[in-house]
């Protein structure tokens, strides 16, 4: 049975626990058939999913505990804490041009579509200027004197004066708002060509009406003072003083209905499958042809299924059954060795380090993508990025964000005498005393159909509409001038400005050295990450 069988795998499972946390997922995306599943897929969503494993894979090959462990349990530990403080791991952003992108309007900044939809403008959704849990009234927030973006949120001096309290309330409500404005600038200018906004007066679960929120009822007002688009429907406040839908039973089907003709090729190819199974099964007739005595089978014969067998003890068969699968592995593998090349399709979503290594080695990087290695030891790259931390802090530039995801977290180790000279001599620059404007700046940038995301180390403001984009380099080995062609272009596409005007340079901080290295154009990354064109026909002779 089904449940036999799940517990034999868990039970085969076990027993490899001890082995690294990269070779045991791979381990169990076998076992359980999750890779078959994922080839058997409809082609509509196949990539889309094998993606979302790949990536969950990557996750765990860039994984490291504090401690410097790779264990299962630690790695456990890390995805309950991303589910239960982060709301799970970070999804992966849209395939590709023709995709239809799903995500958060924190998520949207920086990219660009033709048309964008903003759905539920409506009242206590979007705005939603609810006041949470203030540090003058629950002890489990950070106070806003501690935060290091203290001097941006609205302030209390401690009073025991009711109106004072009522004061710093009415000041957080209107803080709320104004982020949640900005957020919709940030989605409403997503659209190059047309953008739908849409409300409702029913929410699913919710009783009372809700109606148009602020924000709809402004870009209604734009379009029908001739700003630019139009109303299509505006519906009128409902009769009804609750929510007539609530009172129709809500109904599923189960099970989920297949559609017509991927259900047929289903039907099919399972009938073949029987078929194949019970020819192969069926044991021959013993016999020469004609039916003469004394023959042998007339063809070969499936290996028999260990669980079958008689006679044997439930040690030996499953000694059997290993020795079959080991049997399989070995063809496969053997058969695999027989394919002259292997293409690997490249990834949806690349990070600016990924393009460097694709282009220094492809073959490399197609290998890395097929088996994703772990990386070197995390605790080393977290002391690596100390420096960046460190520059983020002296300018109150302090995001919410992990030290492994900031830019130089390859560097060397580093020492607090290290760290020390590397502050001292960052001090001497001429970038020592100047404020940028951005630092750790996020980026998705869409190119050649795919998403390049990264961070930028810093951007600083030459006035007259140019900019300068800075990559720090702690080490001393040479850049690789590619990944920052890469943050150019992104700083380009978040201003909306011309890439001409955008300079790049790298500061090697140890010796004061600024470098500014010839930069390919946008056109030349994407020609980097186009597929290859297909082989041209041969001449016939």
């Amino acid at each position: 049975t089904r449940v036999r069988r799940l517990a034999a795998e868990i039970a085969e499972l076990r027993g490899h626990v001890g082995e690294g946390l990269l070779d045991l997922l791979h381990r169990v995306v076998a076992t359980i058939g999750l890779d078959v599943e994922l080839t058997a897929t409809e082609a509509a969503v196949r990539a889309r999913r094998q993606e979302n494993v790949a990536a969950f894979l990557d996750v765990a090959a860039d994984f490291t505990d504090p401690d410097g462990t790779t264990s299962l349990h630690a790695f456990l530990g890390f995805l309950r804490a991303a589910r239960e403080h982060e709301r799970g791991l970070d999804v992966t952003g849209p395939s590709g041009a023709d995709a239809i992108a799903l995500m958060t309007m924190h998520r949207s900044k920086g990219l660009e579509w033709e048309v964008v939809a903003v759905p539920n403008l409506s009242e206590r959704v979007f705005p939603d200027v609810t006041v949470r849990d203030q540090w003058t009234t629950s002890p489990g927030v950070l106070p806003v004197p501690l935060r290091g973006d203290a001097a941006d949120l609205p302030a209390f001096e401690v009073s025991d004066q009711k109106s004072d309290l009522d004061a710093f309330a009415a000041e957080v409500r209107a803080y709320a708002e104004r982020e949640e404005r900005r957020l919709a600038y940030v989605a409403v200018t997503r659209a190059k060509s047309l953008l739908f906004a849409s409300g409702h007066w029913w929410g699913p679960t919710q009783k009372r009406p809700r109606g148009a929120s602020v924000f709809l009822a402004e870009l209604a007002e734009h379009a029908r003072g001739g700003g630019g688009g139009r109303v299509d429907v505006w519906a009128p406040r409902p009769e009804e003083k609750s929510n007539p839908a609530l009172a129709i039973p809500r109904q599923f089907a189960w099970p989920i209905p297949y559609e017509p003709e991927p259900f047929a090729r289903r039907v099919e190819a399972a009938r073949d499958v029987l078929a194949r199974l019970e020819a192969v099964l069926t044991p021959p007739p013993l016999g020469g042809v004609g039916g003469g005595g004394g023959g042998v089978p007339a063809g070969p014969t499936a290996p028999a299924d260990p669980a079958g067998l008689t006679g044997l003890t439930a040690s030996e068969r499953t000694l059997l059954a290993e020795l079959d699968r080991e049997a399989e592995l070995l063809l496969a593998e053997e058969r695999a060795a027989r394919v002259p090349q292997l293409d690997v399709p490249m990834p949806a979503n690349l990070t600016a380090s990924e393009i460097v290594r694709l282009q220094a080695d492809p073959a490399a990087f197609a290998r890395e993508l097929v088996r994703p290695l772990p990386r070197q030891p995390v605790a080393a790259a977290r002391r690596g990025s100390r420096f960046h931390a460190w520059v983020e802090e002296l300018f109150d530039h302090r995001a919410l964000i992990d030290a492994d995801d900031l830019p130089g977290a390859q560097d060397a180790e580093l020492t607090d005498d290290d760290l020390r000279s590397l502050q001292e001599a960052f001090l001497r620059t001429p970038y020592g005393s100047r404020r940028p404007v951005a630092i750790e700046e996020p980026f998705e940038l869409p190119l050649a159909g795919r998403i390049v995301h990264g961070r930028i180390d810093a951007v600083y403001d030459l006035g007259r509409g140019r900019w300068e984009v800075i990559d720090w380099k702690t080490g001393q080995t040479p850049a690789d001038e590619l990944q920052l062609a890469v943050y150019r272009l992104a700083w380009a596409r978040l201003r909306g400005v011309d890439l001409s005007a955008v300079d790049a340079a790298f500061l090697y901080v140890r010796t004061g050295a600024v470098v500014r290295p010839p930069l390919v154009t946008e056109d030349e990354l994407a020609a980097l990450l186009a597929p290859p064109a297909p082989p041209a026909p041969e001449t016939p002779t």
